[in-house]
């Protein structure tokens, strides 16, 4: 969607530019517009997790691949101009994570989709380029007879996401990410857990994997867990958590893939003093924060 204009900022006290960001969840194409004053900024980005593969031949679908991270700090920026941001969109079940990215040139990757049951791989974890730093997403676990493979995590800021369980196995944890959701333990209607995803605002505590049950993998740096694969309701495996948490393949006729989960881009500013992953990167009550264009 086209972004709405911001108001711009103005200088702070002193002429020395007031702290500011500028936060994108809405999936697609975006619009932000350079605050006054502003001349350089630090951005990160993370790329949609993918869907899990659907079980075909008796086989269990992969799971779905992770969303990639990057970041780069201190672009040089002119006030007042305007730059396309994109957010990599979920990855519906048999679909790629979308890919995010700021001006074009910085861009976090989304990942792969599971494979459907005639091969059951698991889908690649999405990684990145034009940053500073660019970690990759976990892979999806393998299918095999009968049982599904976990989503994969999404990549964190200090490293990449956890894989998803192959069936009947546990997922892994993240190394500075997501972590990978368990693979299915039970043939047919016994499915996968979803991937864990990674948050916008910074460093945090890794993902721990999921267990062999169809359980998600928890949540890196601050993101949310996968989700368990639902055994009394619908039969479903588990979604990637956000943001970019990879999707549960499919396990059976009556056990449905899942889909992974969107990315996200947050921009601070001004860059020449913030800097991902920890340098004056927090939030702040006394900074102006707008979330898809729209001020807080």
């Amino acid at each position: 969607m086209s972004g709405i204009m911001m108001n711009l900022l103005g200088s702070g006290a002193g002429g020395a530019v007031a702290f500011g960001e500028a936060i994108y969840t809405s999936e697609g194409s975006n619009t932000f517009t350079v605050p006054a004053d502003v001349s350089s900024v630090s951005v990160v980005l993370i790329g949609g997790g993918a869907g899990g593969g659907t079980f075909e031949s008796n086989t269990g679908g992969g799971g779905g691949g992770g969303g990639g991270l990057t970041y780069k700090n201190n672009i040089s920026v002119s006030a007042g101009s305007s730059i396309t941001v994109v957010v990599g969109a979920a990855g519906a079940e048999r679909s790629n994570g979308g890919n995010s990215s700021f001006n074009g040139t910085v861009v976090a990757n989304g990942g792969s989709k599971g494979s459907d049951g005639s091969s059951g791989s698991g889908g690649s974890g999405g990684s990145g380029s034009g940053g500073d730093v660019s970690r990759s997403g976990g892979s999806g676990g393998s299918g095999t007879a009968r049982q599904s493979g976990g989503g994969g995590g999404a990549a964190g800021y200090s490293g990449n996401g956890g894989s998803g369980g192959n069936s009947a196995s546990a997922g892994s944890s993240g190394s500075g990410g997501g972590a990978g959701g368990g693979g299915s333990s039970t043939a047919f209607n016994g499915g996968a857990g979803g991937g864990g995803g990674v948050s916008y605002l910074g460093e945090g505590s890794n993902g721990s994997g999921g267990s062999t049950s169809g359980t998600g993998g928890g949540g890196g740096s601050g993101g949310s867990n996968g989700q368990n694969y639902d055994g009394e309701e619908d039969f479903r495996s588990g979604s990637g958590g956000s943001h970019g948490g990879g999707g549960g393949g499919g396990c059976g006729d009556t056990t449905q893939a899942r889909p992974g989960a969107g990315g996200a881009v947050r921009i601070i500013w001004p860059g020449n003093q913030r800097s991902f992953p920890s340098t004056d990167a927090d939030q702040s009550s006394s900074e102006q924060i707008y979330i898809n264009n729209v001020l807080q």
